[in-house]
């Protein structure tokens, strides 16, 4: 098995429903592409695809269909530290931009100082 990072969201905004959602990263050689596999509690399912654009800049995109409707998801993670990212999303449908988000991520659990040993 390869290398991945797991992140896990929890978002809690006031007059909305809780939102949770698993996202698996890993980096294909192959296609020298990031891809980003993302479960969201809301009942999405998506692979985002994408790459480096600097040391501390991660784009990714998905396209698929929403609501019976086409939709984009432009994301850009940006790295302010070894604990803390930003977010910044911009969600299209039918060729519309029907929202854009910044989110600031920070390190809630200890890092790991060794790397964990996989199956083979």
């Amino acid at each position: 098995m390869g290398g991945g990072v797991l992140l896990n969201v929890v978002i809690e905004l006031e007059g909305r429903e809780r939102y949770e959602e698993a996202n698996l990263f890993g980096h294909s050689e192959e296609e020298e592409k990031v891809h980003q596999f993302t479960v969201g509690s809301y009942g999405q399912v998506h692979d985002h695809v994408g790459g480096w654009r600097s040391d501390d800049v991660l784009f990714v995109e998905w396209s698929g269909i929403s609501g019976g409707r086409p939709m984009t998801e432009k994301i850009r993670y940006e790295w302010k530290g070894a604990d803390m990212f930003e977010v910044h999303e911009t969600d299209v449908t039918a060729g519309k931009v029907q929202g854009t988000f910044v989110f600031t991520v920070t390190r809630t659990s200890p890092p790991i100082k060794e790397q964990m040993a996989m199956p083979t």
